[in-house]
């Protein structure tokens, strides 16, 4: 067993894995598709990019014009699909799809889940915090853009130096992102008054731990399904 065949195993579950829908790097496909390298290793990097500018615990969403840029990225990525989707299935489309525009709305999409997953989750297990979003202005979703070009530099470079930091950020952002919204809907269930959330980091260990076993759990299942369904080659379905 080696690192890439765990991470292969870890997206077989959520990602059709289809050679023609997926990156290479020195010769070797990446264990997940372009567009969810982009979605969830953006969402990676969103969130550390957060954390690094002290608004890791901002519990306000972002207010309107940023939530508008933001679903607006979301909104991309949508159109690039439908369009994929009508190609896929030899309808009339506006462009042939490629492997840039699916990395790049991905990333779009995976930066914005980032700006509403993160206070969403801070206001749900956290006591307190400060009443801030996580990108409040230009300038806080301009470094984050930034940030997504490095990772989308070094995903299309082909390089075989880049397979595993770019295959890792992406691939454990599945549970990291499942984790945190199963951690939600955890708290969300069991919490009534905001006396019993967390007041320090040792009170997360918890929900932490089963929010990610409630990730391991669907992506297991998920994994068996597909397995039974349709063997363990990549799943050939327009996407």
């Amino acid at each position: 067993m080696t690192l890439l065949s765990v991470l292969w195993a870890i997206a077989f579950g959520i990602c059709p894995q289809r050679p023609g829908h997926s990156l290479f790097l020195g010769g070797q496909q990446m264990p997940i598709e372009a567009r969810m390298a982009g979605i969830f290793g953006g969402f990676v990097i969103g969130a550390a990019y957060f954390w690094a500018l002290g608004r890791g615990r901002a519990m306000r969403l972002p207010g309107r014009a940023m939530t508008t840029t933001l679903i607006g990225f979301i909104a991309l990525m949508g159109a690039d699909g439908i369009n994929a989707l009508l190609f896929d299935l030899r309808l009339p489309h506006l462009y042939i799809p490629n492997l840039l525009l699916r990395l790049g709305t991905g990333l779009l999409t995976g930066l914005a889940f980032a700006g509403f997953v993160v206070p969403a989750f801070n206001s749900t297990v956290w006591a307190s915090g400060p009443d801030i979003s996580p990108p409040s202005n230009a300038g806080h979703l301009l470094g984050g853009l930034l940030l997504e070009a490095l990772y989308f530099i070094a995903a299309i470079s082909g390089a075989s130096i880049f397979l595993y930091p770019v295959s890792l950020m992406a691939v454990l952002g599945v549970p990291i992102l499942l984790g945190m919204i199963g951690s939600i809907v955890i708290a969300t269930l069991r919490v009534s008054r905001r006396e019993n959330r967390a007041a320090r980091a040792t009170d997360l260990t918890p929900l932490l731990l089963g929010g990610l076993a409630a990730a391991a759990i669907l992506l297991g299942i998920m994994s068996g399904l597909r397995y039974l369904l349709f063997g363990p080659g990549p799943l050939e379905l327009p996407l």
